[in-house]
């Protein structure tokens, strides 16, 4: 059955929404960043304060600061450039979305009882089921997918997983993991997997 074609309204908004949530994300560990340097700055200005250092205070700390910003932007600069592209990459694939595919991205958002929007860590689409990683998408055509294999494993005070497998006969194609057993996101999947091939074979382990 065919699904019906989606509200312009309500693509607008989720991009708008995930534009919002990656210039949130990238201000928070710029403030991080900003938050440190100010923090040694008051230790290191009051050392010079009661040193009486003859030098300027500029002088004193720039060959510290300037290390421990070098030392800071290595990790939270990549970490910026891995969320602006991980975004980015979904973006454009949402973008893409023809509408009866972004009929049921919406439906799946609505599916996974989210608080916001976020990036999913697979997406249904006419070029077949997308992955997205951090640092590139992967795109399985539905045809080369002839089963899932879905491992739900309780690890007791470690938490729990749930790990989606996508075959292609017996090689493994790629996976993604779940932070908890039976998300909402692996059930939806199971109920419609159909949309991109209806000889997908789906097998659950426990």
């Amino acid at each position: 059955m065919k699904i019906p074609i989606t509200s312009e309204a309500f693509k607008i908004k989720e991009i708008k929404n995930l534009k919002k949530l990656r210039l949130i994300t990238i201000l928070f560990l710029a403030l991080v960043n900003a938050g440190i340097i100010g923090f040694f700055l008051y230790m290191f200005y009051s050392v010079y304060r009661d040193k009486n250092v003859s030098e300027s205070f500029f002088s004193y700390i720039s060959p510290t600061i300037f290390y421990l910003e070098f030392v800071l932007i290595l990790p939270l600069g990549g970490v910026s450039l891995l969320v602006n592209n991980r975004f980015n990459l979904f973006i454009t694939e949402l973008e893409d979305l023809d509408d009866d595919y972004f009929a049921l991205y919406e439906r799946f958002a609505n599916y996974s009882f989210r608080a916001f929007a976020h990036i999913p860590l697979y997406l249904m689409s006419q070029k077949g089921l997308i992955l997205i990683k951090n640092f590139k998408k992967i795109i399985i055509p539905a045809h080369l997918i002839s089963e899932i294999r879905i491992k739900n494993v309780n690890l007791g005070r470690v938490g729990s997983r749930c790990y989606v497998s996508f075959f292609n006969g017996n090689q493994r194609i790629d996976k993604i993991t779940y932070q908890s057993t039976h998300p909402p996101e692996v059930k939806f999947l199971k109920q419609n997997i159909d949309k991109l091939n209806i000889n997908i074979r789906i097998q659950e382990y426990s």
